[in-house]
């Protein structure tokens, strides 16, 4: 164990700034700073020191593009419900219920941020010395906040509009306390639900936000804690400490304040700071594979064979138990749970960035799942609406039979599934790529370059 703690604050330390700018590529550092990819690939195409490769030259990371699209589909398949009708193969959705697909599928997002933004942070202070605190809350408006806004606009006309599956008869409340959303802490207004009477009435496209609300409060004091943690080894052992105590401390008080299953610990901003200290450090680790002696020991590490199945398993069994510590009143396990997903995650991450030859590497840079990763973020905000859409259109099919509801179901799937991606990839093309494009230029333009289209 102490030799493992060793190994992973060696890979913090960070290099000396001489060192590091005079390894540095012009390509590097502007992959570094530019955090975004105009073709829309987002955070997950990154430049990385192929460490696990044998050549020096810089590569893309597009595992990770794989992994965002296949959490993207788990949530919007998890979050499908045929009710009241029941097919015969409701077995296969039950599996996704079972092992918690649309939970683990949040919790997952937030261990691939911390990692993706850790992996940049990482490779910017090696290429120029310094972490640019400003650049990185211009990156992070430009890549969530056009699409977010659109769509919660979408959301209160929708709502507002009292059109059946879209309005609802808590417009009065969802109109008053659109400050929730509008300032990114609609997940407090759900975590506290049933606190002293408190209730939450707002609808399934509003609260999706809830995990875009813990992002965002991520993205407002982690590059603070960055630019104090890159500067010495001490300091992230220090800031390492502190995360986890407050994680620890914040849940076990979750067990101790009477909210309703609907809320509590789950929707916290603090039940999830160890989950992306994790993905940090697995960030940190790739941003160093192959430059410093503690890479080394975890380059070697995550090559042992069978440790991806070791994996595997372990995300099976933290899905299972996932769906036994969801709701109120929680249990004591669920104090160490949150922490136990997260390093398993920013685990698997790592596992995969070091084993991209593998059978896993290969399937994840299949086209298909790169591209519903470029349009993760869209299908995670609008599947929401969609899904009564997909109702309506099926609704005059006969559900006598069996065989009729099986079809009927179905049929309401695929049109669910395919308008999912359709209207994601219109905003997508028409809202997320001219911001991203525009942001890079405007990032290019303060270094006094000139970006273009490749």
């Amino acid at each position: 164990m102490g030799s493992t703690l060793g190994a992973l604050l060696r890979t913090w330390t960070p290099l000396p700034a001489a060192d590091t700018r005079r390894n540095a590529s012009p390509e590097l550092a502007c992959a570094a700073s530019a955090a975004t990819s105009v073709d829309g690939t987002v955070e997950s195409r990154i430049a990385i020191d192929a460490a696990s490769h044998t050549s020096s030259h810089s590569t893309w990371i597009p595992e990770l593009q794989g992994l965002r699209g296949l959490a993207a589909l788990a949530v919007v398949l998890a979050h499908w419900s045929p009710q009241p009708l029941v097919p015969s193969y409701s077995a296969v959705f039950g599996a996704l219920t079972l092992v918690s697909a649309a939970n683990l599928g949040v919790v997952f997002f937030f261990a691939l941020s911390s990692f993706l933004l850790t992996f940049l942070a990482v490779k910017e202070h090696d290429a120029s010395g310094g972490f640019s605190i400003s650049r990185f809350y211009v990156r992070r408006c430009f890549r969530i906040w056009p699409l977010y806004f659109i769509v919660l606009g979408v959301d209160l006309a929708t709502a507002a509009s009292g059109t059946p599956g879209w309005g609802t008869p808590d417009w009065p409340w969802i109109r008053d306390h659109a400050w929730l959303w509008i300032t990114f802490v609609s997940n407090w207004s759900v975590a506290v639900i049933g606190f002293n009477g408190y209730d939450d009435p707002s609808s399934s496209p509003f609260r999706v936000l809830w995990s875009i609300a813990v992002e965002e409060q991520f993205y407002l004091f982690y590059p603070l804690v960055m630019a104090f943690v890159l500067l010495s080894s001490g300091r992230f052992r220090l800031v390492a400490i502190l995360v986890c105590l407050v994680s620890l401390v914040a849940r076990a008080a979750s067990l101790m304040i009477p909210v309703q299953p609907a809320g509590g610990m789950y929707y916290a901003t603090t039940s999830y700071l160890d989950v992306f200290l994790a993905g940090g450090i697995a960030g940190a680790i790739a941003a160093r594979l192959g430059s410093t002696r503690g890479s080394t020991f975890w380059n070697r590490a995550m090559r042992q064979r069978g440790l991806g199945w070791l994996l595997a398993a372990c995300l099976l069994i933290v899905g299972l138990r996932w769906q036994q510590e969801l709701s109120y009143p929680y249990t004591r396990l669920s104090i160490v749970l949150y922490g136990i997903t997260g390093l398993v995650f920013a685990l698997t991450i790592l596992w995969i960035v070091t084993n991209s030859r593998s059978i896993v590497g290969r399937t994840l840079r299949f086209a298909p799942l790169q591209w519903l990763g470029a349009l993760s973020f869209g299908m995670y905000l609008l599947h929401p609406l969609v899904i009564p859409v997909a109702e309506n259109q099926v609704a005059g099919l006969p559900t006598a039979t069996q065989a009729q509801i099986d079809e009927r179901l179905l049929v309401q799937l695929l049109l669910y599934l395919i308008l999912v991606v359709c209207v994601a990839a219109l905003a997508h093309f028409v809202i997320e790529r001219p911001f991203l494009y525009f942001k890079q230029r405007l990032m290019f333009i303060r270094r006094g370059q000139v970006p273009t289209r490749s």
